[in-house]
């Protein structure tokens, strides 16, 4: 990380806290809650190393405590808690740690989550499938879908798709965008999500998601196992959603 990088995430820590402490976030969520509008949130971890094992179990068992976690069959039919901020787990890209270090953890708080997989993780797919875990189509080979050819954005998202289906042998409905920021996406790029079959697609822009948000363009948090769980609870809470192009 570079030093302006260092600067920047103190501010936007110092603004998460600023933000928390003024009880903006708070208000939102009771507002929903009265009005009995579900709030979802998703988040997105990538690698575990061997390393961070200890600490994403303890986020795991944090967040079960804290959220009302749901499965990927809960999201696909809505099923959600009216009363707590509803929380779906994710993962992006395809390490071979996840099948040391993420599955056993998920299995022994008996969870479960979706991971969005490229083409790297064909031969890992069918490991995640076997352990009762939603697969996701993450492109063929990780690209920005934005600078590429109307022809190689058709066949990153549908080729993909295609590979994880036959490695698992089952249709899959749910996407992430390669890096998932705004430059990630366009009408194009969504339009050709929904052409290949997939029924939603998750960004990497913070915030809560609501009934009413588009289903191809749904926030979702990335989100580090080493971050405290203060830190972790404000920013799930809300607190950055106002900060997020920082």
């Amino acid at each position: 990380m570079t030093e302006p990088d260092n600067f920047k995430h103190k501010i936007r820590s110092f603004l998460i806290f600023i933000t928390y402490y003024s009880a903006w976030p708070f208000s939102l969520v009771r507002f929903c809650r009265y009005l009995k509008i579900p709030l979802l949130r998703v988040i997105a971890f990538h690698e575990i190393k061997d390393e961070e094992r200890l600490n994403f179990e303890k986020k795991l068992d944090f967040l079960k405590r804290n959220f009302n976690v749901i499965s990927p069959d809960d999201f696909l039919a809505r099923n959600f808690s009216r009363d707590r901020i509803n929380l779906l787990l994710t993962f992006d890209d395809a390490f071979t740690s996840w099948a040391k270090n993420v599955l056993p953890a998920l299995k022994s708080k008996n969870l479960s989550a979706v991971f969005f997989v490229d083409d790297r993780g064909l031969a890992l797919a069918p490991v995640l499938h076997k352990a009762g875990q939603t697969i996701g189509g993450h492109t063929v080979g990780h690209k920005r879908l934005t600078k590429i050819t109307p022809g190689e954005l058709e066949s990153e998202i549908a080729e993909n798709k295609k590979g994880l289906e036959r490695a698992i042998g089952r249709r899959i409905v749910l996407f992430a965008y390669p890096f998932g920021d705004r430059q990630s996406f366009s009408q194009a790029v969504v339009d050709e999500v929904r052409k290949a079959g997939y029924e939603a697609a998750f960004t990497i822009l913070p915030g809560f998601n609501r009934p009413k948000s588009d289903n191809y363009l749904l926030h979702r948090d990335s989100v580090n196992p080493d971050w405290s769980e203060k830190f972790l609870w404000m920013w799930l809470s809300g607190a950055y959603d106002l900060w997020k192009k920082l």
